[in-house]
């Protein structure tokens, strides 16, 4: 019972989340509280964590232009040298760090579905000076992954920011095929062989630019798992699109 009524509540503030009118009548009526820290606040991030926050800022002249790792100068990293990733280039808004690490997790694993307001907010600032793409696409989850948890934590980004965007969004063209252990649980080696082979393309893509978007980018592994599929489906270019960046 009390895990039905936590549900309806975070569907509650779901709907608040994506509903300006809403969302300003809630202000009013109930205190708020800061996403990050969950301490009383009058802004949805308050000023304590956004002191912690800006420096996770990632930079684009001092970051690697392939997988956003810093990089002096944004020349390409010594990995993206050595091992090229088959995606083309990296949009990443923060360095996945306290607090950015709590409100990603918080929003992915405890169904706080109204954070994606704030988190689309800042994606949509990072690139906002960029061309727009063909196509954006959310790294899928399995059938039974998205049973268990509710929802695709970057389909939900993708369909908030392209409100802004109007791009052509799809959900079903990238599948997960073959659902593996969660990526959080393996360790890096193994992360880098786990996406392999797992993902399929359900479309003809020839000559598109495409973005994939996702939460956060660790190995790269999955992202470029994703951009080998879609350029073998015709792709011409791949772009992600994250919120956060492990170092």
């Amino acid at each position: 019972m009390l895990k039905f009524i936590s549900e309806k509540a975070n569907h509650i503030r779901y709907f608040i989340a994506n509903s300006e009118n809403v969302q300003l009548l809630s202000r009013m009526l109930f205190s708020q509280v800061c996403i990050a820290c969950e301490k009383e606040s009058q802004k949805v991030v308050c000023d304590r964590c956004i002191e912690q926050i800006e420096p996770l800022y990632i930079d684009s002249e001092n970051s690697c232009s392939i997988c956003a790792m810093p990089s002096k100068a944004g020349l390409h990293c010594g990995e993206c040298l050595s091992n090229s990733p088959h995606f083309d280039s990296t949009i990443a808004c923060f360095y996945y760090e306290e607090p950015i690490n709590h409100i990603i997790s918080q929003y992915k694993y405890h169904k706080k579905l109204w954070m994606v307001k704030w988190l689309s907010e800042c994606l949509l600032d990072a690139i906002r000076n960029h061309k727009l793409p063909d196509m954006i696409i959310p790294v899928p989850l399995h059938a039974s992954r998205i049973k268990q948890r509710g929802y695709n934590q970057a389909w939900e980004i993708v369909k908030r920011i392209n409100k802004t965007l109007s791009c052509q969004i799809a959900y079903d063209i990238l599948i997960k095929a073959v659902d593996k252990e969660p990526q959080r649980e393996l360790t890096r080696e193994k992360r880098l062989l786990s996406p392999k082979g797992s993902l399929t393309c359900t479309k003809v893509l020839t000559g598109k630019t495409v973005v994939v978007l996702d939460d956060v980018i660790t190995t790269g592994a999955t992202l470029s798992e994703a951009a080998k599929v879609l350029k073998k489906a015709g792709a011409k270019r791949i772009i992600n699109w994250v919120i956060a960046r492990a170092k």
